[in-house]
């Protein structure tokens, strides 16, 4: 229960200092009257040092290192299950969006559209006109909602293509539009879950560079090499002085930024944010690739 696991550290740490002190009592008891080396030499010290660690070492790997990385292990699974179960809501839910909503608002395009070429009146049909351009406007706003919970493009066309259409998007919605670099074998496919954590990481960054940074040139970098994906993505906006993660505990931003972290270490990858008040952020995941399956040649 919740008691005892608050309690097991206080447990862990009193059975270690219990052992090292009947370990180190044990070797004093023996060594003293054995040693040839002379009372408090540095010998006699080295000796203890080293009998101490071989005698706590064992102990210490059942205590401590085979529990916690049974913990990392169940962790790093349900992270997994966590950001599978993200990507089948989001797709569920681009789906309602798309095929609930999209048709509700298309069948209103249509109405209002006869209404405003029928022969009623002038300001009957410039206020059709006027309900037909905001019933278009939300139609557009549902189609880039869904297109962002579901990665179809992704699954479709690969990582580069996917890339590029959501800086087209940012550009189209905000006005600045990503540089962008990539340095990737063509037409290789990286995994699903490789190829959806970069596009999670680079979707969450233009959202974060679109609320908090105010950026006015963002450039982004994708490149494979030494059996890994490297992403870089840099902004010349406000920037801050220390990471939002530590300065501002369960904030939006600083959760975007834990997600983005926990995606990459999950994939045993690498992740480093670099910035500073007025000079932008920098943003560097290194992710392994999966390598890809032997083909076989020749005759058997």
């Amino acid at each position: 229960n919740i008691t005892q696991s608050r309690s097991y550290p206080l447990k862990v740490m009193g059975m270690v200092l219990l052992l090292v002190f009947v370990v180190e009592g044990l070797i004093m008891l023996v060594l003293i009257p054995m040693s040839p080396w002379p009372p408090g030499s540095i010998a006699e010290s080295i000796a203890d040092a080293t009998l101490l660690s071989i005698a706590l070492a064992p102990a210490l790997w059942f205590i401590i290192v085979r529990p916690l990385r049974r913990v990392l292990q169940e962790r790093g699974q349900l992270l997994r299950r966590v950001f599978e179960t993200q990507e089948v809501e989001r797709r569920a839910l681009a789906r309602d969006l798309h095929d609930e909503l999209g048709q509700h608002l298309t069948a209103m395009l249509v109405g209002l559209r006869s209404l405003q070429n029928s022969d009623g009146s002038e300001d009957v049909q410039q206020r059709a006109g006027n309900l037909l351009r905001l019933a278009s406007e939300s139609l557009k706003e549902v189609r880039r909602l869904a297109s962002g919970l579901r990665v179809g493009v992704l699954e479709d066309f690969g990582l580069p293509i996917a890339i590029e259409r959501l800086c087209e998007d940012f550009s189209d919605t905000h006005g600045v539009l990503p540089e962008i670099s990539m340095k990737l074998t063509p037409q290789r496919r990286f995994g699903n879950e490789v190829e959806t954590a970069i596009y999670r990481l680079v979707q969450e960054s233009l959202t974060n560079i679109a609320r908090h940074a105010r950026a006015q040139n963002i450039w982004i970098s994708l490149s494979e090499g030494a059996g890994a994906l490297t992403l870089t993505i840099r902004d010349d906006g406000t920037g801050f002085e220390e990471p939002p993660t530590l300065a501002s505990k369960g904030t939006v931003q600083s959760l975007g930024l834990r997600s983005m972290r926990e995606r990459v270490e999950l994939l045993d990858g690498s992740f480093k944010i670099v910035s500073g008040a007025g000079k932008g952020t920098l943003i560097e995941a290194c992710v392994p690739i999966p390598e890809l399956p032997a083909t076989k040649t020749g005759q058997e």
